[in-house]
């Protein structure tokens, strides 16, 4: 087998740093090395060179690296062809759909950009911290994140370790106190609901108790007749 050219990396200065520049397919990603000021061009250029070894040291085991907008849409959604990946067509119906509105509103906006091999636990805590989630959606989107980087390592596209599987998350708060409606504002409710599918709705609500997803979710087949019984199989995201 071939191996691959080892990329030397360009030094330049921008806005009073060194910078070292190399090339990632079709990208030029570039990384501080320090202070103008605090180094000579040969100390910088021997910065250079180390850099350059790790990162060529760490392509020859992890492959080559790809940004995660692109390994999502090869390896889990095409969301110009609204085409399922193989990554993705092995989750649940309602796991895949969650994890493809998380991966659209909240990650790749912010890193889809970004090379995987240049994610770090540090900035992926502090965008989530950023978001005031509570405990168990940013569980969930961690979870998102996680999975997705886990894939990139199993098939060789530039890393060697996960770095959302290290975000911390805040410990769970107090739980709040419930806060149940009277059977007077129930029914005060539900006679100011026109549409017929709202009172049912209102209705499943009080008397089932489940999650509004849960509702969303349900099918006609859910409804098992003959034993007056429904079926919670699945949740639909509610937004």
């Amino acid at each position: 087998m071939t191996r691959r050219r080892d990329r030397q990396g360009s030094l330049r200065i921008k806005d009073g740093s060194w910078y070292v520049q190399w090339t990632e397919g079709n990208h030029r990603p570039s990384r501080s090395l320090g202070r103008v000021n605090e180094f000579t061009k040969s100390e910088a250029q021997k910065l250079r060179r180390e850099w350059m070894k790790k990162l060529n040291d760490h392509r020859e085991v992890a492959g080559n690296s790809r940004t995660l907008a692109s390994f999502w849409r090869e390896h889990f959604y095409d969301g110009e062809k609204k085409e399922l990946k193989h990554e993705l067509k092995d989750k649940k119906p309602s796991t895949a759909r969650d994890m493809k509105w998380v991966m659209k509103q909240i990650w790749l906006p912010r890193f889809g950009a970004r090379m995987l091999d240049g994610l770090g636990t540090a900035e992926i805590q502090k965008y989530l911290d950023s978001l005031n989630l509570n405990r168990n959606t940013a569980v969930k989107y961690r979870a998102y994140l996680s999975s997705i980087l886990s894939s990139a390592i199993r098939l060789g596209h530039g890393l060697t370790y996960n770095p959302a599987r290290f975000v911390k998350l805040s410990a769970e708060g107090p739980e709040k106190p419930y806060v149940m409606p009277t059977a007077e504002q129930v029914v005060d409710i539900l006679d100011g609901l026109k549409d017929p599918r709202h009172r049912m709705a209102w209705q499943l609500a009080v008397w089932l108790g489940n999650r509004s997803g849960e509702l969303r979710g349900l099918r006609w087949e859910s409804v098992v007749w003959e034993h007056n019984t429904i079926l919670i199989r699945e949740s639909c995201l509610f937004r």
